[in-house]
């Protein structure tokens, strides 16, 4: 009995273990990136990178058991696809333009972002996992036409499909509806093999099935499609009803129906032109029109019919059939959920990828879309609508069909018209096509009165407006809550009181914050923290604006955020905008080193000139940088050139000319010349002075230099002769005695021997008395004085 008991306790002990270890992976959504975060309890040793299917993450030695049940509760499918465990690894399906980074949050907390677009150069997380040789899914290139059910279990997963309810009352649909007869085992293994094959083949253009010679299945009716009528879906009364496909009409001559293809064939079609990805033309103005191509139904039923048509098929489903179910996704705005068909099922040619691009667009509008439909914003057509919209960060220098645009904008669906006029209208206002931008918008307002969000935020930029205007109210209520787009309403609303210059309320000070750690992490985010310090500054809280700043970028997840231009700007609002004792206190209270990010030189040299000129110079030192060799010249370091002559600069202000000249004695640039002669007159070296400037060709300022030199003979011979006849007169005239002919070398008249005090012999005369003493040193510097007056006008006048 003990035993048993110990045994029992043994087995419950264990199970509680293994449940202790199960990781929970849970997820958030944000504008520009989809995260998981894994809770593995303890420190793991793991590697995340580049597989088939999009990536995988690896735990080693042993990969615990994972909780997947909730990675979809939070995020939609735009970015991952699907998330499962395969042979231990965590295989998160990616379908978008997207890339992964990874890192610890803390010990044994993972957290992995799906970023959008592409992977920074040499990232760790594009290295494939070489590892995982085991795990056949893993390496192998994704087939054309996977399966819907795996291949030779048919059967046994019959039970475990699922189906979503679309519309109330709606029952799944019986196994034997959906699943062929069983295959027998020695002929799994090669269907399995020739399905991938064929599969590979189609994905690289070598092969083509051949399609129905019959009408085809699909709920649109294309120009470019068959001319055949279209056969209506057949729709039956009993829910879960399978709806059949029509018999499909083969062409004899095709026993095998299937069209195969060398390389050299293609490469021929591709030399004489006739391959259609490569036709640079515009396309087809049906290849747009989703909204002309889509049954009058309700979207439910739209959405059922085309998904029991798509799997009505079994494991190939007919082409027709995939892309009538891509165009009712996004036809209806479901942008994710249309790539995502086209990802399980691939299709070949032009109009695949074409819907593809929409898609993305209709999920991320700003997330550009590819060269190819970039280039048809120029066509007469409804292209021109989605070319515009696909533009990225860099904008093509073709020209824009603003009529064309205009005209597509005005067709719209009211959904889609909602769903786009905002960008459109932003996208068109960038061009300076401000006409049409309105035009835009008025086709949106005329079927809502009151604008929602994303409209009432274009209708701000577009439109100046008042803190108390009808626009900052629409603003307010599209503010009113904790998304990324309540984010970008109130970064608005902030820029329009920054405009004005009024301070921010405490209230909404209070709400601003905390939707800055809300949106922590997003693009929106960002620009709400940059609107909030700009608002700050304007009213001139520069105080605050510094203190809220330093405390965020020490907060966590902040490291994902470029502060440090925040920084900059904020340090030359307060070096230039703001009062000498608003000043002096900021300085004091935020010295360099307090402060998160090092200060730009532009912002240490204003803020340190300005602090000297002041008079305060042990605090002006503390904002000049150390030293930092910047540039090199062959094998040679040298210091940076524009920051030697700043500091040689606020040298020369604090009075130290030995160290300007330190500074520029490598230097051969015209400032560096200029900042060595202001020193070596600064220090008193006259004749240093007065030869660089004669070497430069600067006579003037040499003369000028050479008779604060005393060198009256360099003096003379750089004056012009006018000048110094004038200064010899004026010399005579102050000196009391007429010397014919005198020059500027000539001595100044002193006393004579018979001015000499009584009892003073004539060979020893003496010193004179204080009255010619102090009249000789009043005429000399009365003399001096005169010909500096002079010399300080000749070269002005130069």
């Amino acid at each position: 009995m003990t035993r048993l008991a110990f045994l029992l306790s043994f087995v419950v002990l264990a199970s509680q273990a293994g449940a202790q270890n199960v990781v929970t992976v849970r997820s958030g959504e944000h504008e520009t990136f989809s995260r998981l975060v894994l809770y593995y309890g303890a420190p793991v040793d793991w590697k995340l990178g580049r597989i088939a299917k999009g990536y995988g993450l690896e735990v080693l030695p042993v990969a615990p058991p994972y909780d997947l049940s909730g990675v979809f509760d939070f995020i939609p499918k735009s970015r991952i696809l699907d998330a499962q465990v395969e042979a231990g690894v965590v295989v998160l399906s990616v379908t978008c333009l997207c890339h992964a980074q990874a890192f610890e949050y803390k010990p044994g907390i993972l957290v992995v972002d799906i970023k959008d677009g592409t992977a920074p150069p040499a990232s760790p997380f594009e290295t494939g996992l070489t590892a995982l040789t085991s795990v056949d899914d893993l390496t192998d290139e994704p087939s054309a036409f996977p399966t819907l059910l795996p291949l030779g279990s048919v059967g046994s997963a019959a039970g475990e499909v699922t189906f979503p309810v679309i519309f109330p009352g709606a029952s799944r649909p019986g196994g034997a509806v959906l699943v062929p007869a069983q295959p027998r085992a020695v002929q799994a293994g090669f269907e399995a093999a020739l399905a991938e094959q064929l599969g590979r083949a189609m994905s690289q253009g070598l092969a083509t099935a051949a399609l129905p010679a019959g009408p085809a299945v699909s709920l649109t009716s294309r120009d470019d499609a068959s001319s055949a009528p279209n056969v209506p879906a057949q729709e039956s009364s009993e829910p879960g009803a399978r709806i059949d496909l029509p018999p499909a009409r083969m062409d004899p001559d095709q026993a095998d129906h299937v069209e195969m293809r060398t390389g050299i064939d293609l490469a021929r079609a591709q030399a004489e032109g006739t391959l259609e990805h490569i036709d640079p033309q515009c396309l087809p103005a049906s290849d747009f029109a989703l909204w002309n191509t889509v049954s009058d139904i309700a979207p439910d039923k739209m959405l059922s019919q085309a998904r029991a048509n798509l799997i009505a098929a079994g494991d190939t489903p007919a082409p027709e059939a995939v892309i009538a179910l891509t165009e009712a996704y996004a036809y209806l705005g479901f942008g994710a959920e249309a790539r995502s068909v086209l990802a399980a099922y691939p299709q070949p040619g032009r109009y695949a990828q074409v819907l593809a691009d929409m898609a993305l667009l209709l999920d991320h509008p700003k997330a550009g879309g590819s060269d190819f439909l970039q280039s048809q914003v120029s066509c007469n057509s409804a292209g021109a609508l989605w070319g515009l919209l696909a533009w990225g960060e860099t904008r093509p220098s073709t020209a824009v069909d603003e009529k064309a645009i205009l005209r597509t904008a005005s067709a719209l669906p009211i959904h889609l018209r909602r769903l786009m006029g905002p960008l459109l209208s932003e996208r068109l206002r960038e061009l300076g096509r401000n006409d049409a931008a309105a035009l835009v918008r008025d086709a949106v307002l005329r079927i809502e009165k009151t604008p929602e969000s994303t409209m009432a935020i274009e209708i701000a930029k577009a439109q100046p407006h008042g803190p108390d205007s009808e626009t900052a109210k629409q603003l307010e209520r599209a503010a009113a809550g904790n998304s990324e787009t309540s984010a970008e309403a109130e970064a608005q609303l902030l820029r329009e009181i920054a405009r004005v210059g009024v301070p921010v309320p405490v209230e909404k000070r209070d709400r601003v914050t905390a939707l800055i750690h809300q949106t922590k992490g997003t693009a929106a985010g960002l620009d709400l923290l940059a609107a909030y310090l700009d608002a700050l500054a304007a009213a001139g809280q520069h105080e605050d604006a510094l203190r809220y700043l330093t405390r965020f970028s020490g907060s966590d997840f902040a490291n994902m955020h470029e502060l440090s231009p925040m920084m900059d700007r904020l340090a030359m609002q307060v070096a230039t905008d703001t009062d000498d004792g608003h000043f002096l206190i900021l300085a004091a209270a935020y010295p360099p080193d307090a402060l998160p990010f090092p200060l730009p030189l532009a912002a240490t040299d204003a803020i340190s000139n300005r602090l000297l000129r002041l008079g305060f110079s042990d605090l002006s030192r503390k904002f000049l940088p150390a030293e930092v060799q910047t540039q090199n010249r062959g094998m040679v370091a040298v210091p940076d050139p524009a920051r030697q002559i700043a500091l040689a600069e606020n040298a020369l202000l604090n009075g130290r000319p030995v160290e300007a000249l330190a500074r520029v004695v490598q230097l051969e640039t015209s400032d560096a010349r200029a900042i060595r002669l202001r020193a070596l007159e600064q220090a008193g070296a006259y004749r240093e002075a007065g030869a660089l400037s004669q070497a430069d060709g600067d006579a003037a300022t040499a003369a000028r230099l050479a008779w604060m030199a005393e060198d009256w003979s360099t003096a003379e011979a750089l004056l012009p002769e006018g000048t110094r006849k004038l200064l010899a007169s004026q010399m005579r005239a102050l000196g009391g005695a007429v010397q014919g002919g005198a020059a500027i070398s000539d001595p100044i008249p002193g006393a004579s021997l018979a001015a000499l005090p009584e009892g003073t012999a004539a060979g020893d005369p003496g010193s004179p008395s204080l009255r010619e003493t102090r009249s000789l040193i009043d005429r000399s510097q009365a003399i001096r004085a005169a010909a500096d007056a002079l010399l300080a006008a000749q070269s002005a006048s130069n």
